[in-house]
């Protein structure tokens, strides 16, 4: 067996001592075991611990001092009888333990016939075995103890010429550090007189401020005579301004100066009931038609939300200055003028919202009929009217009879689908109905149904009284009262009270 013991590591050496250690324990149950030859196996177990001391003695000898090729040669001769004496205490203890260890241990294996067998031939055969390993022992010690002398005795002289080769080098040291101090020296005498420069430097410049402040005061006074005519300046600047703006405003109440048409080239803004601007040209004031705008708004609000109420001109418009509705009784282009813009409202039914609240987002507003105003919250400022229409019924009007092809039969009204349903709250300016019915009417007139509905109920038979059936008369909607009456609605002005004369015939019973 071979150790691969790299000399000065502690943990190959104590391997190396384990191993001696087993050893000996293996011989002390052999020789309690038979009680023969205790002198010899008692010599080879202190031989075992002096062996293992010796290897103590050997690391702490090397840990201590510094590698060296002074010690080369000693390190080869004590490595190859550490290697000798483990390959011995090795192969010993591989022979021993397995053999004997289980015959010889304290009780034995339970077998006595083999146990007793062991013990005689651990007598007879192994004596001259251990004989041997003890003889090894010993020579391996003497020579380790030897060399162990010669490597502390050249450990010793190595360690002193390596601390004279030590002193050499800090007595270099201290020399090139000398040297340094000295040049650090000069370098402090040159900052030495490059300061007393300096401080030259700075009295100058000390001499120098003071005949500075000398001219900052001078200046100062002329800073100050200077800044007394600037306001004297200023003063002046104001009487020509204020003269200035004098003869502005009197050129500006001038009428020789006025420009003979501000609304020159401006276009009329039309303002849909969304929010959207949509600019009418100056050049189109003069020949626009009615027809002509309704297609335009048509177009506009195509695939848009009220494109259905557009189409059946459920919607007022406005100018923006006056806040009347444009007069469809006249033509457009009378109506128009350069730079006017346009409100369109849509217009609803009152009879479903609450009554003085805004119609988005119901806050309570405190307006007037037939007064545009505006929502107060800043999330909403949504624009709206509240108007009241009172219609009486008389029996000198026969809305049967008076309808032309101008007007548009609210039969064919009521055909059209609406495709995308609306709500006071998807516009941004909007007016509120409210109807009122006065004056004598007939129970069972009722208002805002077709042609054909209203000739049934005028020939439904009397009552007992010699009336017709009692039926309550629904809100008439505005474009219903348009096609009854022949009046626009929405596209003319709405007074705070409008009277509508409409009138159902009674038939005559024989």
């Amino acid at each position: 067996m071979e150790f691969a013991l790299t000399f000065g590591s502690l943990g190959d050496i104590i391997a190396v001592c384990q191993v001696a250690v087993q050893l000996g324990r293996a011989i002390s149950l052999g020789s309690g075991a038979v009680g023969d030859s205790a002198k010899e196996y008692q010599d080879l177990r202190d031989d075992l611990d002096s062996f293992v001391r010796i290897l103590m003695q050997v690391v702490a000898t090397y840990q201590q001092h510094e590698l060296s090729p002074y010690l080369d040669g000693l390190d080869k001769a004590t490595e190859s009888v550490i290697d000798q004496c483990g390959s011995l205490i090795q192969d010993t203890l591989e022979h021993v333990h397995p053999k004997y260890h289980c015959s010889l241990r304290v009780g034995g294996s339970g077998k006595k016939i083999r146990d007793t067998y062991r013990k005689i031939e651990w007598s007879i055969r192994e004596k001259d075995r251990l004989r041997h390993v003890r003889e090894k022992l010993q020579n391996g010690i003497q020579r380790l103890s030897l060399l162990t002398t010669l490597a502390a005795r050249k450990s010793a002289r190595v360690d002193n010429a390596t601390l004279c080769t030590r002193i050499e080098e800090i007595n270099q040291l201290v020399s090139d550090s000398y040297r340094s101090q000295e040049e650090m020296l000069e370098l402090l005498r040159d900052q030495s007189r490059a300061s007393e420069k300096q401080a030259e430097k700075l009295e100058d410049m000390s001499q120098q401020l003071v005949v500075q402040e000398k001219s900052s005061w001078d200046f100062l006074g002329l800073v100050k005579d200077t800044f007394c005519g600037i306001l004297e300046v200023k003063a002046l600047v104001v009487q020509i301004s204020q003269t200035v703006i004098n003869l502005q405003v009197m050129a500006s109440h001038s009428k020789f100066l006025h420009p003979l048409d501000p609304t020159k080239e401006l276009p009329a803004v039309l303002e849909d009931a969304l929010g959207n601007e949509l600019p009418i040209p100056a050049e189109w004031l003069g020949s626009l038609e009615w027809e002509t705008l309704y297609g335009l708004l048509r177009d506009h609000f195509k695939g848009r939300k009220g494109y259905d109420m557009v189409l059946t001109r459920e919607y007022a418009l406005e100018d923006s200055s006056s806040g009347r509705d444009l007069d469809t009784n006249r033509p457009l282009h009378f109506c128009l003028r350069r730079g006017m813009k346009i409100n369109m409202s849509m217009v609803f039914d009152a009879a479903t919202l609450v009554a003085g609240a805004c119609p988005r987002c119901t806050t309570a507003t405190d307006a007037a009929e037939d007064v545009t105003v505006q929502c107060t919250r800043s999330d909403c400022g949504m624009w709206f009217r509240m108007q009241k229409i009172v219609i009486e019924a008389l029996e000198t009007f026969d809305p049967l009879q008076s309808t032309d092809a101008k007007s548009v039969p609210v039969g064919q009204r009521s055909t059209i689908m609406t495709s995308i349903p609306v709500d006071p709250a998807d516009f941004r300016r909007v007016r509120l109905l409210r109807q009122e019915i006065s004056g004598l009417q007939p129970p069972s007139t009722q208002i805002g149904i077709n042609d054909h509905e209203a000739l049934e109920l005028a020939e439904s038979p009397k009552t007992s009284q010699g009336g017709l059936s009692p039926a309550p008369p629904p809100l008439v909607s505005p474009w219903h009262l348009t096609t009854l009456a022949k009046l626009p609605l929405p596209h003319r002005p709405l007074p705070t009270e409008e009277f509508i004369l409409v009138t159902i015939p009674k038939k005559e019973h024989a």
